[in-house]
């Protein structure tokens, strides 16, 4: 599919969003010392098995402990993509606004084996870490949302945002249509999908694509590391073992999952935001995706309410897509 037709709409986005992107300056001024506006909590939550994820919830320093009347705040779950590293004080900086200006509370886990000592310095578990897959962070994140939701401050009833990037994507859709098919009670709760770098094809032509796009990293070089379960190189290639990749490998496209939300048709809005220079998820199934749902429409089937943006970016947020991820929830927020 060829991009440079959507360049111009793009550019014109971008003038047209000037104005909005002007009143959130100050806004992204302040994120320096997200930690001085607001408070957390933490726990460990169960993944798919006998492994457990470390959760944070941060509230606003407004909130009032102990109070026979808490405000209750709307729950934005992040979830960002692979790598080793802790939320535990690295939550996305442009999600802080919220909690800053007293507008929500933020949910981040870590990944099976990841923790932060009191001194602040990361500890890995290594033999904890390289046993995790997919399905442990989406039940991570489904135990979490359950622990956070009975904080007074936030509540069972709370209106649920999702931002994902990149492999917190696929995570965040599969938790999704997990709620569709086990948990409906959830479904009046998540209010909006924002996914950015999406993840549609296969983990094969994903990790395909990028490794000819990295040219410090040979192919075979790779795929003999999975090959030969050598989670030494792995780690070092990809900063994930074999056991994850198999089970990904194994598992539906992120398209899949997708396409069968969209059998089910339903209401929640969702706002993709793609840069167009993607090194690590192309932009063309991208937009591929966003045609056949508009063709759904067209043809009065079932189909989701999307709101695609495309940036002259790579696969990291750029400061626009930033901008227009807080805008959107402020928005929401404000309605």
């Amino acid at each position: 599919m060829k991009l440079l037709p959507r360049l111009t709409n793009t550019v014109s986005m971008l003038v047209l969003r000037a104005a909005s992107l002007l009143s959130l300056l100050s806004l992204l001024v302040l994120l320096l010392a997200p930690s001085a506006f607001c408070f957390q909590l933490d726990t460990e939550v169960a993944g798919a098995g006998i492994l457990k994820c470390k959760a944070y919830l941060r509230l606003p320093a407004g909130a009032a402990r102990g109070s026979s009347a808490p405000r209750k705040f709307p729950l934005v779950v992040e979830q960002r993509g692979t790598g080793i590293y802790s939320t535990h004080d690295l939550a996305g900086p442009v999600l802080y606004a919220l909690v800053r200006e007293g507008k929500a509370a933020l949910l981040t886990i870590d990944k099976p084996g990841i923790s932060v000592l009191l001194d602040g310095e990361l500890r890995v578990d290594r033999q904890t870490y390289l046993q995790h897959t997919q399905r442990d962070l989406v039940e991570c994140l489904d135990h979490a949302i359950t622990w956070a939701s009975q904080d007074l401050h936030v509540g069972t009833a709370s209106d649920v945002y999702f931002f994902g990037h990149s492999e917190g994507t696929q995570v965040l859709s599969r938790l999704y249509l997990k709620f569709l098919n086990e948990r409906a009670a959830m479904l009046s709760r998540v209010k909006m999908i924002q996914l950015s770098g999406l993840i549609l094809n296969s983990w094969k032509d994903i990790l395909d694509f990028q490794l000819k796009q990295d040219t410090t990293i040979h192919r075979f070089e790779f795929w003999h590391a999975m090959e030969t379960k050598n989670d030494t190189r792995l780690i070092q290639l990809a900063e994930l073992g074999h056991v994850y990749f198999e089970d990904i490998f194994a598992t539906e496209t992120n398209l899949d999952t997708l396409k069968e939300i969209i059998r089910r048709a339903p209401g929640v809005q969702f706002q993709i935001y793609q840069g167009l220079k993607d090194e690590r998820t192309e932009a063309g199934p991208v937009q591929a995706f966003e045609d056949f749902n508009e063709s759904q429409r067209k043809k009065g089937f079932r189909h989701l309410k999307i709101k695609a943006r495309y940036y002259q970016a790579i696969h990291a947020l750029s400061a626009t897509a930033k901008a227009d991820v807080l805008y959107a929830l402020f928005s929401h927020l404000s309605d």
